[in-house]
């Protein structure tokens, strides 16, 4: 009789020491799921912040009509439909041929005017929006009439 007692005393005693290590090892283990959970939010926090000043330098690299006048800080929208046929070269030094058509301009200050530093467009031959750099443009024309044009002044006469 003592030794069923017994027998069942250190089968208690050990369940108790395995139920130690398993809260043992459940704390650990949710102390490591904080962490972790932590971090995440931190790293999304952060990327926040990024977004945000990424969105903001967005805003201030273009410019957006306002009550009638151009103002440094936001985008320009350009007239849809029209389209532009450029030699372009690539920040690789590749020079192709596109057919363009600019949706936003990036206007910067040149004195007391705006010009266009780059744009927006949708790219027939990437057949997706890419950005254009004016400098990089070696020579524009007209996509409806062929004729050569200056880039900057096409996309300044179609400034919204």
């Amino acid at each position: 009789m003592f030794g069923r007692s017994i027998k069942a005393l250190e089968t208690a005693a050990s369940a108790m020491q395995e139920a130690e290590v398993l809260k043992r090892d459940l704390a650990n283990l949710s102390g490591r799921i904080q962490g972790a959970f932590d971090e995440v939010c931190q790293a999304v926090n952060d990327l926040r912040r990024r977004m945000d000043a990424l969105e903001k330098a967005k805003r201030t690299s273009v410019a957006q009509r306002e009550g009638g006048a151009l103002k440094l800080g936001e985008e320009a929208s350009l007239s849809k439909n029209a389209g532009m046929e450029i030699d372009y070269i690539s920040g690789e030094a590749d020079e192709t041929r596109r057919v363009v058509i600019p949706m936003k301009a990036h206007l910067v200050r040149e004195g007391r005017n705006l010009k266009p530093a780059g744009f927006e467009a949708f790219c027939t031959l990437r057949k997706a929006m890419r950005s254009f750099y004016m400098d990089r443009i070696k020579e524009a024309f007209d996509a409806e009439t062929g004729e050569k044009i200056d880039p900057a002044e096409w996309i300044m006469k179609r400034v919204e």
